[in-house]
């Protein structure tokens, strides 16, 4: 529909029927209840807290392998700080994680304080 600049407001019951095809089945003498619905979005998961797990798990089995135990050091660091940063974000409203980021935390935590075996226990000389 096109309004014109001098047309005259409508008001009333004709404000909310404006006559056009999506009201072809509306008896204009009754009052239309329309029903609200809120969306919210869903929560999300810090990705932060996700990335600090899988660096805390993948630094665990890093450095129970002796040949990959210094990738498994610099892993598990990587982790703890993701994972405090993923804790961090996990305070804020709409955002989870609270948990995975303390697992990831966690998790690397332990993969840095294992000692590491130093190369003369692997070594056959």
């Amino acid at each position: 529909m096109s309004e014109r600049s001098g047309a005259t407001p409508i008001s009333g019951d004709d404000a909310t029927h404006r006559g056009g095809a999506e009201d072809a089945g509306v008896d204009r003498g009754r009052s239309v209840q329309v029903e609200q619905r809120v969306v919210t979005k869903p929560a999300r998961t810090s990705a932060a807290a996700v990335f600090a797990l899988v660096f805390g798990v993948v630094a665990v089995f890093s450095v129970l392998t002796v040949i990959l135990s210094p990738l498994g050091l610099v892993l598990g660091v990587i982790g703890v700080i993701l994972g405090v940063v993923g804790l961090r974000m996990a305070r804020r409203p709409g955002i989870t994680g609270k948990g995975v980021a303390s697992g990831g935390v966690v998790l690397s935590v332990v993969a840095v304080l294992v000692p590491s075996p130093s190369p003369s226990v692997w070594s056959p000389f």
